[in-house]
């Protein structure tokens, strides 16, 4: 395709089709221009085939009617300069998943700016963005997108978000996923702005600057040792623990597994919080019979069974259960969370001497774009499960996990 009845006005693309002049009088003008909303020449030239058909229709119609008794009704002998788009390029149209903007509704934008993100978003973040860009909407309605303004975007974080008490953290999150929508809209010419662009600079700083103390670090064996002992009859609470240990998984990805997600002594991540999240990981023989008891109990095909999820979170009720447990033990609630067992994880191996980037391949880290697929086969599952087996918390650890392991029935 070429730039043929393409003109370009402001950054923006139109579309400009001339009326071949039996037809002008009729229509009242001598050509057709409308804005194909898209500053990409590439998107243009695909939304271009719509318009062309649409205006090849209407110029036939028309000259139908002028023309009724004339040998000149049949549309084909009619000298226009453009022809009709092929059905081929129509197809191509839609395979692309390329929609002409006959709206601007936010609804509308949405549907687009998710349709194109599906392939380059996890399910989970995918979720995530709709989830709450829908909230904005209903909060502000379903107007057009370039009706947005700034004030529009700032009584949302004022007498919505920030009335909900969330963390500085959710509050960017949420912000950053509507703030996409609008930045994809501004990228494709549906709007000349951002209006949730600086916004996140108003929300205020965290009280104190982040310390050391701060900083989630490992807990040490002996620390681990009391942590299991003390959960040792809550069974999700102890079992989250242990695979914390010997997988470095994120909680809510532990949280999300499924029964189905264990194949081959293999644990299998398939979404989560990064592109890089998704991975298998050898689980530890040690492991294996807690594995297989969890299987055989759950009520609902999780390993994890019977969590109620909140806002979309797995993970939300069991993580303040163990910040609680953690607390009864006297560990430091800023320097101690979840997140220190997949500190320890990585600890353990990086003092065995494991090669970073078999660390990070194991955790869902990327490194110098170092991605490998998600699932491994073969002979590299093999060495990362000769890694996991190296690991040992000790004669303590092991001797409770082997021992609670005929209490999960």
């Amino acid at each position: 395709m070429d730039k043929r009845y393409l003109l370009q006005r402001k950054r923006c693309w139109y579309v400009r089709y001339a009326i071949p002049s039996k037809a002008q009088q009729y229509l009242g003008k001598s050509e057709f221009v409308v804005s194909l909303k898209t500053r990409s020449l590439e998107e243009a030239k695909i939304r271009k085939l719509y318009y062309l058909q649409s205006f090849s229709r209407e110029i036939q119609s028309v000259l139908n009617l002028g023309y009724l008794n004339s040998k000149e009704t049949d549309f084909e002998k009619i000298e226009h300069p453009c022809p009709i788009p092929s059905k081929d390029a129509q197809d191509k149209t839609e395979t692309q998943n390329y929609k002409v903007f006959d709206e601007n509704s936010l609804s509308k934008a949405l549907e687009l700016f998710l349709r194109e993100q599906k392939n380059n978003l996890t399910n989970y973040t995918w979720q995530r963005k709709e989830q709450n860009i829908k909230q904005f909407i209903e909060y502000v309605g379903d107007r057009e997108i370039d009706s947005i303004t700034q004030r529009d975007t700032r009584n949302y974080l004022n007498e919505k978000l920030l009335t909900e008490n969330f963390s500085r953290n959710t509050l960017l999150g949420k912000l950053c996923d509507i703030g996409s929508l609008f930045n994809w809209a501004l990228k494709v010419g549906m709007i000349d702005f951002n209006p949730i662009k600086g916004l996140a600079s108003t929300l205020s700083k965290p009280k104190h600057a982040k310390t050391d103390n701060d900083v989630n670090v490992p807990f040490t064996n002996e620390m681990l040792h009391q942590l299991l002992k003390h959960t040792k009859k809550e069974k999700n609470i102890f079992r989250l623990t242990v695979i914390g240990m010997f997988t470095g998984m994120r909680i809510e990805e532990i949280c999300r597994l499924k029964i189905s997600d264990f194949e081959e002594d293999c644990l299998t991540i398939r979404e989560g919080k990064t592109q890089s999240a998704p991975r298998k990981v050898p689980v530890h023989s040690l492991l294996i019979p807690m594995v297989h008891l969890m299987i055989e109990s759950t009520l609902d095909q999780y390993l994890i069974s019977g969590l109620n999820p909140y806002r979309d979170k797995r993970s939300h009720s069991i993580s303040k259960k163990f910040g609680i447990r953690r607390n009864q033990l006297g560990f430091q609630k800023r320097k101690y969370t979840f997140h220190s067992l997949r500190a320890n994880f990585i600890t353990e191996l990086d003092n065995l001497g494991i090669d970073l980037s078999i660390i990070e391949r194991l955790v869902g880290h990327s490194h110098q774009g170092l991605i490998r697929s998600v699932y491994s086969g073969g002979l590299r599952i093999e060495k990362l499960r000769d890694v996991i087996e190296k690991l040992n918390y000790g004669s303590e650890i092991n001797f409770l996990i082997k021992d609670n392991c005929p209490d999960f029935s």
